[in-house]
């Protein structure tokens, strides 16, 4: 997690979010993200938990402030009597503490937006002076903003740490259903989104099959029609007595000659007479 900054610009595959500095907290940069969901074709929505993690010092005395609740520790104490203490009043701040690896994480499983503020400044690093942490935003595309698993969304802003990001390099965790797990409400909602993914590819190639093989259909039909007209053609040639056939021919031409040559008598009668009577 990181503080957040207010103020700049946020680009999402070309088109520009613009936050004021009136947007302060997550939600707030979400419903700005989402405002132009139907230009830039990604949605946000913010993380299901929060965690932050704290190096640890115990060099000096230190009054740790969550959520406006303090839990103090005096020098010397061990890490796990903070995160006792920690633990201790997180009915009231929403967090809760651990140990991971001698670091002092915090987690918010609601994602509420909490305070931090300490006094000594080895803790976190002194870092952690009145900050305000917040989840993380999960930025989602539609099946159809990308045609390709190489395509990217695109995210641009003055820098990383303005917005929360700590990871810039994003992969298609969606596709890997053999990760899907179901353990915590979180990673139930997950396993939807993850389902719900691989049910919309499934959809979109089905239609996109359905289509080719409604054409290879169209084009079966055609050629069948086609190889049938043919064969009605060649079974008649083959069927043709050529004897016949052929007898029929010669009797036409006969004919044809026999009544050319009528008609040419016929005219030729009238000028025969013509020329006796001259």
């Amino acid at each position: 997690a990181t503080a957040i900054a207010t103020g700049g610009a946020l680009t999402l595959n070309g088109t520009d979010v613009t936050l004021t500095g009136a947007e302060t907290t997550v939600t707030e940069i979400v419903n700005a993200i989402n405002a132009v969901a139907n230009d830039s074709g990604v949605t946000a929505q913010k993380s299901s938990s929060l965690d932050v993690a704290l190096a640890f010092s115990n060099a000096n005395s230190d009054t740790v402030t969550v959520n406006g609740v303090d839990v103090s520790y005096t020098a010397g104490a061990t890490i796990d009597t903070l995160i006792a203490d920690i633990n201790a009043v997180s009915g009231q701040t929403g967090v809760t503490a651990s140990n991971v690896a001698g670091e002092v994480s915090l987690s918010s499983d609601n994602a509420a937006d909490f305070t931090l503020t300490t006094t000594n400044t080895a803790l976190g690093g002194g870092a952690i002076a009145g900050e305000t942490y917040s989840a993380g935003i999960l930025l989602s595309a539609d099946i159809g903003t990308t045609t390709d698993p190489d395509d990217t969304i695109l995210i641009a802003g003055a820098g990383d740490g303005n917005y929360g990001i700590d990871e810039t390099e994003v992969t298609n965790a969606r596709n890997i259903l053999n990760d899907v797990s179901v353990l915590t409400g979180a990673d139930a909602t997950a396993a939807l989104l993850t389902l719900d993914f691989a049910l919309n590819q499934v959809s979109g190639q089905r239609s996109e099959l359905g289509a080719v093989q409604t054409r290879f259909e169209s084009t079966i039909a055609n050629l069948s029609i086609t190889s049938e007209n043919a064969s009605s053609a060649r079974s008649r040639i083959l069927d043709a007595d050529f004897a016949a056939e052929t007898s029929n021919l010669t009797r036409a031409s006969i004919l044809q000659q026999a009544g050319t040559a009528m008609l040419a008598q016929a005219n030729a009668l009238p000028q025969n007479v013509l020329s006796l009577l001259g």
